[in-house]
Formats: structure tokens, C-alpha cells, sequence
């Protein structure tokens, strides 16, 4: 069995006029003459809760953790944001670190992480650029030189042993079966 909903109308507003719409200040509550003889408000008006809220979660510390700010355009968010950022951030004296992720040669899908002091990885990637030309240069000049050349001669007198081998037993196979 439906029911039925009965729906109710709202009831009509009274229209207003314009001037009902128009704010007049009464200056008679201020103590100044203009407002170059006052001094600015130093940071965000009526937004202690939020800022509040601000401020746990930029102490939180750990991974998985943000902060979502919304609001209307130009009514200052990023404004307050970077100030509070700029106060806070020079008290809290973190530690910083570069984050480097270098090739994981037993598991290529799962890089290693490196840590370095801040500015040191810039360092790092700087000396492993460097050693990698120095190898570059340098290795082939070495297996030009002995005990290399000895042991490359060997193993290519070996290789060409089994080799043999295997061709003479190929062809005695062959000749077996002709």
C-alpha cells in the first residue's frame, strides 16, 4: 500500500525594497577621522576555528595526512594559509632530508630510498654521474691489460675446445645415421 506524501508549499515572502536592501554604517562609532590613523588587523578575521584546525593538521606528522580548504574565492585562504605556514614552519625546526629512489637490482618493480641531509642528493646524483664516466673510461682500458688479456685468450681457447667437441660428435652422429 503507497502512501500518499502530501507536499507542502512555502508560503510566499514579503517582497523587499531597495532601500530596505541598502546598509547604512552609523559613523558616529568610530574614534578616528580616517583610517590612515589606525592600524592594520594582523591576520584572519572570524576564522579561529578554522585556523584552529589549521594548525592540528599541520602538527600531525605522518604519511597519508592533508588538509582540505575550501571557500569562496578571494576571501583570503591562501593569504592565511601561507602566513600561518610562515609562522609555524620556523618553530617546528624539522629536520630535512633529500629523498632519492635508486634502481633496485634484485627487484626492479620496488626502488630503494635512499636518505641524504638536505642538499646532499643534488651531491649524490653529482658523484654517481661522475664515477659512471669514470667507469666508462676506464674499464675498457683495464680488460686491455694483463692478467685480462690472459684470461680472455683462455677462455676463448676453452670455448673454442667445447666447441669442436661438440661440432665432432655432431658429425659422428650424422655420419651414423647416413
Amino acid at each position: 500500500m503507497a502512501t500518499k506524501v502530501k507536499y507542502l508549499r512555502s508560503p510566499k515572502h514579503q517582497e523587499l525594497k531597495h532601500e530596505q536592501l541598502k546598509w547604512i554604517c552609523d559613523t558616529d562609532c568610530f574614534t578616528f577621522d580616517t583610517t590612515d590613523s589606525i592600524t592594520p588587523i594582523e591576520g584572519s578575521v572570524g576564522q579561529h576555528k578554522a585556523i584552529k584546525a589549521l594548525k592540528i593538521g599541520i602538527d600531525i606528522e605522518g604519511p597519508g595526512y592533508n588538509i582540505f580548504i575550501t571557500g569562496l574565492s578571494g576571501t583570503g585562504k591562501q593569504t592565511t594559509i601561507k602566513n600561518l605556514l610562515k609562522g609555524l614552519l620556523p618553530q617546528k625546526k624539522r629536520k630535512l632530508s633529500d629523498y632519492v629512489y635508486v634502481n633496485n637490482f634484485r627487484d626492479n618493480d620496488h626502488p630503494t630510498l635512499l636518505v641524504f641531509p638536505a642538499g646532499q642528493g643534488k651531491n649524490f646524483k653529482n658523484d654517481l654521474k661522475n664515477t659512471i664516466t669514470f667507469l666508462l673510461d676506464n674499464i675498457p682500458q683495464i680488460l686491455e691489460r694483463e692478467p685480462f688479456l690472459s684470461e680472455r685468450k683462455k677462455l676463448i681457447a676453452d670455448y673454442g675446445k667445447s666447441q669442436q667437441l661438440l661440432m665432432s660428435k655432431f658429425e659422428k652422429n650424422y655420419k651414423k645415421r647416413i
